[in-house]
């Protein structure tokens, strides 16, 4: 739940957004439309909610939304085009986010790093 700088989104409110947008496709491709928005509250939860709620649970909402992407998509002979601009957008949207979360493990170990050497 570290935050790699203040005011900087830590690895869970990223996968936690992801999550968010994720249950907005599988919803669309349910047939449902989506009332998710950006100014919600959910979009980016508060690191307080995040961590009542566990990583562990967090990891396994997230693996069931992929789990639910791929399972309707398999079953999805053809898709609308706007669910494929959509499907599109989400890929995009993921694949940025995951490189944050790269580039945060990367910092967050180098500033342990650098705090075990100071404080030695």
């Amino acid at each position: 739940y570290r935050q790699p700088a203040p005011g900087k989104h830590s690895i869970a409110e990223i996968v936690a957004h992801m999550e968010y947008w994720r249950t907005s496709f599988v919803d669309q491709l349910k047939g449902g439309s989506t009332s998710l928005s950006g100014e919600s509250p959910d979009n980016w939860p508060d690191v307080k909610v995040l961590k009542k709620q566990g990583w562990q649970n967090q990891l396994n909402a997230f693996d069931d939304t992929h789990q639910q992407l791929v399972t309707l998509l398999n079953k999805s002979k053809a898709l609308p085009e706007e669910l494929i601009s959509n499907l599109n957008g989400l890929v995009d949207h993921d694949i940025y986010h995951i490189g944050q979360i790269g580039l945060i493990k990367s910092l967050v170990k180098e500033l342990s790093y650098q705090t075990t050497i100071s404080i030695a």
